[in-house]
């Protein structure tokens, strides 16, 4: 499969993947250090666009190819990683349940036995909307016990 050519900036804290696709739309995949997992592997991912977060108006299987491969090479860079991400609903509509389904197929189609991936979701009553969860890590990982118990306890206490 043919990927988009990606760049990789970093900071003393985070990292970002920056590609264009073939409409000129410039892409930033960003990694930061999680807010909600203590260890210093822990990150979360963003996906944005210069179009404010919107739609790139159109599937692209370039452009999941490119996110896929820089989701992997950022665990190549940082092997005992964990990564984790919140779809919510920029765009309009239920575009975080989409969101989900597009990360795990993904995860599913990509997977080659060497990580594990876990979703949730909880729900925003003040503006009606449900947001869905994940976290992707290697099954190498010596906390991953640890890393189940958190994700699931973290989700359990969004839903409250």
């Amino acid at each position: 499969m043919n990927i988009y050519p990606f760049k990789l900036a970093q900071t003393d804290h985070e990292y970002f993947y920056i590609f264009f696709i073939e409409k000129g739309l410039k892409y930033t995949v960003k990694f930061k250090p999680s807010f909600w997992l203590s260890n210093s592997d822990a990150f979360e991912v963003s996906i944005e666009n210069d179009l404010l977060l919107q739609s790139s108006r159109g599937f692209d299987n370039q452009l999941n190819a490119t996110i896929i491969a820089i989701l992997f090479n950022f665990m190549e860079i940082i092997p005992n990683c964990s990564i984790s991400y919140i779809c919510d609903s920029n765009g309009g509509g239920n575009r975080s349940a989409a969101r989900a389904r597009l990360f795990k197929r993904w995860f599913l189609q990509n997977n080659n036995g060497d990580f594990i991936h876990l979703q949730g979701s909880f729900t925003n009553s003040k503006i009606e909307y449900q947001y869905h969860t994940g976290i992707l890590f290697s099954i190498y990982k010596s906390d991953i016990a640890d890393l189940k118990e958190t994700f699931q306890l973290l989700n359990e206490e969004l839903n409250k």
